[in-house]
C-alpha cells in the first residue's frame, strides 16, 4: 500500500530537512511526500528543493493558512493512505511500518494512529531512541470523545487516514479556523470508523522554546468545531452513548478554557467558562478543582497544567 505524506510548510527552514529525512529513513518505503509551501518567507522551500529524492514533490502557493495547505495536499494525494507530518516534527524510523501493521490487523479501521513524545530537542530524542522496541497491542477506539476525555492520545503528525474515506468527506480541514481545525476532522472521521491506535510514542512533537505543553489560548466563545460537535450530538444518527460522550467532551473543553483563563489571570473569563460548563461540569472533579484554583497565581496553574499533560502524554 502506498502512503501520501502531506507536509504543510511555512517558515520552518531550520527544521524541514530534518523532518523530511525522518520520512526518507522509514523502514517502509512505499510513499510519496507532498510538501505544500504556504508562502514561506524564509529559505525553507529552497532547502526542500535541494533534497534530490524522486518521492518528494514541492508545491508552492500563496499564504492561505495551514488548513488550506493541508487540503491542497489531500487533493494531490495519490496514495491509498494519507498521513500528515508538521514541518518541525519527526517520525521514528519504524513509524510507517507500525501503521501498516495496524492497517493489516484491523481491516475495518479507516484511521490509524500512534502515540507521541513531546520535547524541545527532537533530534536528541530520535538519536537516543532504540531502533526496535516492543510494540504494544493495538487499541480499538470506537468512541473517540470518551477516549480523548480520558487523555489526548495522538495528534496530526501521528495520524493516517484511508484516502477514499477522507476524500469522501464534504469538508476536510476547516479553512479560516485556528482552534481545533485538526481535531474537528479526526472527530468527524471517528463518527463513522473505529481507530486503530498503537500507544508507542513513534512521533516527536516539537515543543515551543518556552517548553510549555499548556500554551494557553484563552477563548471568549465556544469555537466552531465544538458547536458542530454539539449539533451532531443533537441528531439521532449516532448511538446514544456516543452523543453523551460528545456532550461530555464539550463540557470538559469548557473547563479547559476556564483553566487557560486562570493561567492568564482573567477571573471574569474563568467564571464565564465555569458557568458555561454548569451544571453538567459539576459531575466531574475537574470543574471543582478548577473552581478551587481561582485564588492561585497563574504561574502555579500553568505548572500544574504542564505536569498533568506531561503525565498523560505517551512516553518511552
Amino acid at each position: 500500500m502506498k502512503f501520501s505524506i502531506i507536509v504543510a510548510l511555512y517558515n520552518k527552514a531550520q527544521y524541514i530537512q530534518q523532518t523530511l529525512q525522518s520520512v526518507l529513513a522509514q523502514s517502509y518505503s512505499d510513499f510519496e511526500i507532498i510538501v505544500i509551501d504556504d508562502g514561506s518567507t524564509d529559505d525553507g522551500p529552497q532547502r526542500v528543493a535541494t533534497m534530490l529524492d524522486a518521492r518528494i514533490r514541492l508545491v508552492r502557493q500563496a499564504n492561505g493558512g495551514v488548513s488550506v495547505a493541508r487540503n491542497r495536499g489531500i487533493e494531490l494525494a495519490r496514495g491509498e493512505w494519507i498521513a500528515f507530518l508538521d514541518a518541525d516534527d519527526l517520525w521514528r524510523a519504524d513509524y510507517l511500518e507500525v501503521q501498516v501493521a495496524s492497517i493489516e490487523a484491523v481491516a475495518q479501521a479507516d484511521m490509524v494512529a500512534t502515540g507521541f513524545h513531546a520535547a524541545e530537542d527532537l533530534a536528541g530524542w530520535v538519536a537516543n531512541s532504540p531502533e526496535r522496541t516492543p510494540i504494544r497491542p493495538v487499541e480499538l477506539i470506537d468512541d473517540l470523545p470518551k477516549r480523548w476525555t480520558k487523555a489526548p492520545c495522538f495528534f496530526t503528525s501521528s495520524v493516517a487516514v484511508r484516502s477514499l474515506t477522507l476524500k469522501a468527506l464534504p469538508d476536510w480541514f476547516a479553512v479560516g479556523e485556528s482552534c481545533g481545525e485538526d481535531m474537528d476532522l479526526w472527530f468527524r472521521l471517528a463518527d463513522s470508523t473505529v481507530i486503530a491506535f498503537v500507544p508507542n510514542p513513534l512521533v516527536g512533537y516539537r515543543l515551543a522554546a518556552a517548553g510549555s505543553l499548556s500554551q494557553s489560548h484563552t477563548l471568549e466563545r465556544l469555537p466552531p468545531y465544538l458547536r458542530r460537535m454539539l449539533d451532531r450530538a443533537d441528531t439521532a444518527q449516532l448511538p446514544a452513548n456516543r452523543r453523551h460522550s460528545m456532550r461530555r467532551f464539550v463540557t470538559e473543553q469548557k473547563i479547559s478554557f476556564a483553566r487557560a483563563a486562570l493561567m492568564e489571570e482573567r477571573p471574569p473569563l474563568v467564571f464565564y467558562w465555569l458557568k458555561q460548563a454548569f451544571p453538567a461540569g459539576t459531575r466531574h472533579h475537574r470543574w471543582w478543582v478548577t473552581s478551587a484554583m481561582v485564588l492561585l497565581p497563574g504561574a502555579w496553574v500553568r505548572q500544574f497544567q504542564d505536569w498533568r499533560m506531561r503525565s498523560s502524554a505517551a512516553h518511552d
